[in-house]
């Protein structure tokens, strides 16, 4: 694994901040500015958010998402939000170049899973999420990390915690790059570009590569172990990263404002001059120079999301944090630019069902897929104690949750009251209503579905502006007898006698532990297939949902600012969706190939044909059965979507997937191709600021533009010529600097000289983040607490 890159020149990133005020825009929804994303805004304003649950929630997502991608749903979600082992899923599909056919790998019926199948390759194809599962466990190179942070002088790396999620889930699909940082295509401005060349050599992985993709919004918190709230919200996404909700009760003050990924984990700047009016800043404020520590790579992110150990334990050593999987990083708010060395911890601890993200930018049609341990067959108040995740965000964890065992230190460390008062969004009364439906739904053997709309309350902890109306499809991973009957005999009988087998990973099936941290080939295949057979249950109720995303009211809202009144979305052309209704939802098939048939615009090479579940066959669309949508299904296999090709592996990567399973037995058309990411591989030309969003901010960005000259590089599939001249600069300007590149250019962002696909690792990178620092390596007292610690904790597992 490649060092981290500790830079040792400043870079030039931008700040926002008031994201907890009225008026706030997130970035990527700007009307003007460099950053938003006409694609995204011409979405439906529909979210699905993946809640943490470890290799459970991992497991359980990519059959949920597998099943909206044999929807057609995967191209008009705007945002996907996620937590802990949710995110691992989510980071990988959203940053790597993987087609989405083969990653999901095929849903099959349960009737067609029999025991012979359960373990079989063709259900878990090499490169698929599923058999990247199958074959990883994390628990040994986890504590191995965890020595190597506290006692191995000079260690230049993250904690072993991230560093076992980078190599277990992020090598196979090239995305471990530690000396890396994150970054977006196709913007309205050249953002990716502009970052790329603050650190040439330096790889950006770039989400929104495809269009097949949501924005991924990557859940963590900040931990302060010393205050009653303990987590505070923190979320990491390609455009910007940090705490959207103010606290000024810790010191330093927590929020409200984001950094480009690019610039955190740097000491603070300078502050910048008061808001007129002393009132708090609200927007883009402009640019400013840091030096990172140490870059944040994107593995490091899901780390983060899923130190899930953390939760409850308070650690107060570096021992203590080291074991609970937190890291250590420098923050620093946007208001006051205080800051101070900081433990990031699991989104849990703040939001462990990744709703607050959606609510936070006014999503109008959320589907809430929940990684449940627990059946709802007790009582409600026990049901709210043992899922405090979903109770909590109706403010009813029962106040005596501490009298339960295992709860006596609080929620999560933080006491009930608090608990439900940091995180409530919902009236009451909704649990209630929930908790009889998920109840219900169990008694008659169904899928664990409950659809409803809620009165958004106000959270000044979450900054959420309330007074508005959410709909949610909820889907609670539990038993369903009706999926188990369709079973296969074998597979019923190997089914019942694993669940009372305490050797079994699948014991309490489909309840597995959150600390079980090795799946057989046979818990995932049936873990994800029930989840998928479980979301295509609900295909009307998440075509009606679409439909009410679609509509213009909804997507205006979503668009504007929070609590505000910005536009409308105008850009819905770009993707037919959005203010244009849902009559121009295109089409997309499993297999896909052809043209859409007056269904509204194909989006995407491989899109088009008769959509399942008359999910873009318009408001009159007819639903198609389950059986229809399975035999569409079953074409993954065997005929995935044409490579959506956005970047090149460094070789290094390419060496390895020859030996790894990622791509090992795939056909050409679908192996692992490639990782989108951005670098720039010249020193670039003095820059301008890129455009401010229009009516907020103080900063005063003049407009980026093209500059003087002219590039014919050769780029493949894409142009002729290689050029010997001067080539036009990424951002405003000119160069004169004479190159000739014959690696692909990746989308409008990546225009001229400056930043292009990355075809071979950055060694000015790898160089730079190879600096030694000092370390005492620990006293033979902390090594014997580590060492009983860690014994402790593998107990704990096992």
């Amino acid at each position: 694994m490649e060092q981290v890159f500790e830079p040792t020149e400043p870079a030039r990133v931008f700040v926002w901040s008031g994201s907890d005020q009225p008026g706030f825009v997130y970035p990527e929804l700007s009307p003007s500015g460099d950053w938003g994303i006409p694609d995204l805004q011409a979405r439906p304003n529909l979210g699905v958010a993946l809640s943490g649950g470890g290799y459970r929630a991992a497991t359980l997502a990519v059959g949920w998402v597998r099943a909206l991608y044999a929807l057609g749903l995967m191209p008009h979600v705007r945002y996907v939000a996620s937590n802990s082992g949710g995110s691992w899923f989510n980071g990988v599909m959203s940053f790597s170049g993987f087609p989405l056919a083969p990653f999901l790998g095929p849903y099959v019926p349960p009737a067609g899973l029999n025991r012979t199948a359960l373990s079989s390759a063709s259900l878990l194809p090499p490169g698929s999420w599923g058999d990247t599962l199958a074959s990883k466990s994390i628990v040994a190179d986890a504590v191995k990390g965890v020595l190597k942070d506290l006692f191995v002088p000079g260690r230049a790396s993250f904690s072993g915690w991230t560093a076992a999620i980078a190599e277990a889930f992020y090598s196979p699909y090239g995305l471990d790059l530690q000396n890396s940082s994150i970054t977006a295509l196709h913007t309205r401005g050249p953002v990716a570009a502009r970052l790329a060349a603050q650190y040439p050599g330096v790889p950006l992985y770039a989400a929104m590569a495809t269009p097949d993709r949501p924005f991924p919004i990557i859940m963590g918190s900040i931990m302060r172990v010393n205050t009653p709230q303990v987590f505070y919200a923190f979320e990491a996404t390609p455009l910007y990263v940090g705490a959207p909700a103010r606290n000024t009760s810790t010191d330093p003050p927590i929020g409200a404002g984001f950094v480009e990924p690019l610039g955190f984990n740097s000491p603070a700047p300078e502050a910048p001059l008061p808001a007129a009016g002393g009132q708090p800043p609200v927007g883009l404020q402009g640019a400013v120079n840091v030096t990172p520590v140490k870059l944040v790579p994107l593995s490091t992110y899901a780390g983060i999301s899923s130190s899930f150990v953390a939760q409850g334990t308070r650690p107060s050593s570096s021992a203590g944090f080291a074991l609970t999987g937190t890291e250590r990083l420098n923050y620093w708010n946007p208001v006051n630019y205080t800051g101070a060395e900081l433990s990031f911890a699991d989104g849990a601890g703040a939001d462990n069902l990744a709703v607050t993200p959606l609510l936070r930018r006014r999503v109008s049609s959320v589907v809430v897929l929940v990684a449940a341990s627990n059946s709802a067959d007790v009582s409600p108040a026990d049901f709210a104690v043992a899922q405090y995740d979903i109770a909590g965000l109706f403010g009813a964890v029962p106040l005596n949750a501490t009298s339960y065992k295992g709860l006596q230190e609080g929620i999560t460390g933080v006491q009930p009251e608090m608990f439900n008062k940091a995180l409530q969004v919902f009236p009451r009364e909704g649990y209630d209503e929930l908790y009889a439906a998920l109840s219900g739904s169990l008694r008659s053997g169904q899928p664990a579905l409950h659809r409803a709309s809620y009165p958004v309350v106000d959270n000044a902890i979450q900054a959420i502006t309330g007074g508005w109306t959410v709909e949610v499809l909820w889907l609670v991973n539990m038993q369903s007898r009706q999926w188990e009957s369709q079973l296969p005999n074998d597979t019923q009988a190997f089914l019942n006698s694993s669940r009372d087998d305490k050797d079994s990973d699948l014991r309490h099936y489909p309840y597995i532990s959150t600390f079980t941290a090795n799946y057989s080939p046979e818990l995932v295949t049936l873990l994800s297939q029930q989840a998928s057979w479980s979301l295509l249950q609900a295909a009307a109720e998440l075509r009606e949902l679409l439909a009410a995303a679609a509509a213009p009211n909804a997507t205006a809202a979503g668009n504007a600012a929070v609590g505000g009144g910005a536009a409308a979305n105008e850009t819905a052309s770009a993707a037919g969706v959005g203010a244009a209704g849902l009559s121009a939802i295109s089409n997309r098939t499993i297999g896909g190939g052809g043209d859409g048939d007056d269904n509204g615009t194909v989006q995407a090479e491989g899109a088009g044909g008769a959509a399942a579940f008359g999910v873009g066959g318009g408001a009159n669309g007819t639903a198609e059965s389950v059986a229809a949508a399975a035999m569409l299904l079953a074409q993954l296999a065997s005929e995935p979507f044409p490579q959506q090709i956005a970047g090149a592996l460094p070789p290094r990567v390419v060496a390895q997937l020859e030996t790894r399973n990622a791509s090992k037995g795939l056909p050409e058309p679908a192996r692992q191709p490639v990782v989108s990411y951005v670098m720039a591989l010249e020193q670039p030309p003095p820059q301008q600021q890129p455009q401010q969003q229009q009516g907020v901010g103080t900063s005063t960005a003049a407009a980026s533009g093209g500059g003087a000259g002219s590039s014919n590089r050769s780029v493949p599939n894409h142009g002729t010529a290689n050029s010997t001249g001067s080539s036009s600069a990424a951002i405003g300007g000119s160069s004169t600097g004479n190159s000739t590149t014959a690696a692909k250019i990746v989308g409008p962002e990546v225009q001229g000289a400056q930043a292009v696909v990355a075809t071979a690792p950055p060694p000015g990178a790898a160089a730079q983040g190879a600096a030694v620092r000092a370390g005492d390596g620990g006293s033979f007292r902390r090594l014997c607490v580590l060492l009983a610690a860690c014994a402790v904790f593998l107990g704990a597992l096992e």
